[in-house]
């Protein structure tokens, strides 16, 4: 009796084993995972190389964001002093190899060059090598309301230390609707923005030495 007993209580426990992780799957949520992306490129003729004539190199690094944001889980705001993590809804890459992957992209098109390095890299040497720096405040928002991108940033040229386009810049953009796809877009719409700016300064700078 007492061996019929504990072969059926063996065999209970081997069933639940078995169907516990199919229920569990079912009713659990599973994970998405987002990525930033580059601007297209532009339609027709970009025009001439920047960097051709001068046969420069352009680096994009160190750039820093906070550490609240050093996660897979994405981050955004309840308020001014609470963040919120998103247990399901992630970075399919470290959110600062993904900015700064997508910041040097956009300004390999928009400049347009190819003579573009990412931080650390074994070219960074030479009179025409110049660098981007940049320290991020925010990169976050409200699901329901906007996000917001600030940034200080600097180009330095190898030769003297010569210091070309400096910058504060702060760009604000509405999230267009409740879930995480329409935030991510809303973030990646600020760093297009930025990547605008630093590419209008930039362009304005090296012009004006090649014409001095």
């Amino acid at each position: 009796m007492i061996r019929t007993v504990a072969l059926a209580i063996a065999v209970f426990c081997c069933c639940v084993a078995l169907l516990l992780p199919g229920c569990l799957g079912k009713g659990s949520n599973p994970s998405r995972y987002y990525v930033l992306h580059e601007i297209a490129q532009p339609v027709g003729d970009p025009g001439p190389d920047l960097f051709t004539e001068d046969n420069a190199l352009l680096q994009i690094g160190p750039i820093s964001l906070p550490r609240y944001l050093d996660r897979s889980q994405i981050v955004s705001r309840s308020s001014d002093n609470q963040v919120d993590l998103a247990e399901f809804d992630r970075w399919s890459e470290p959110l600062h190899d993904s900015f700064t992957r997508v910041l040097a992209g956009n300004l390999g098109t928009l400049l347009p060059t190819d003579d573009i390095l990412v931080y650390p890299n074994r070219r960074s040497t030479g009179d025409n090598f110049y660098q981007l720096k940049m320290e991020v405040a925010r990169f976050d928002g409200r699901r329901e309301g906007s996000v917001t991108l600030e940034a200080r940033w600097i180009v330095v040229g190898q030769k003297n230390n010569k210091v070309m386009p400096q910058a504060r810049s702060l760009y604000t953009e509405p999230v267009a609707g409740s879930d995480y796809t329409d935030y991510v877009a809303a973030l990646n719409r600020t760093i297009e923005k930025l990547s605008r700016e630093i590419a209008s300064k930039i362009r304005v700078a090296v012009r004006g030495q090649v014409e001095h």
